[in-house]
């Protein structure tokens, strides 16, 4: 089962409030470009998008906490292609 560190949890709350709660992180991302897929990898705004220290935090969140997965290429989905 997945679970964010301390530390981190301690930052995700300082940050939205709560240090649990995937939808604030989420909608965080989403507003920032990121597109999230079905299976709940992220693809960047741009190719050329470097993630800030704010949307790291919340990545590392979503995927150590709620098991979501890492970044991926946009062109995996567009094709149809798998990503593992």
């Amino acid at each position: 089962m997945p679970q964010a560190s301390e530390s981190l949890r301690h930052l995700i709350k300082l940050m939205f409030g709560d240090g649990i709660d995937s939808e604030k992180p989420i909608k965080f991302l989403e507003d920032a470009g990121y597109s999230l897929t079905q299976d709940y990898h992220w693809i960047l705004p741009t190719k050329e998008h470097y993630p800030s220290e704010e949307e790291e935090l919340c990545l590392r969140f979503l995927v150590d906490e709620w098991d979501f997965g890492w970044i991926v290429e946009e062109k995996h989905f567009e094709l149809g292609n798998s990503t593992e």
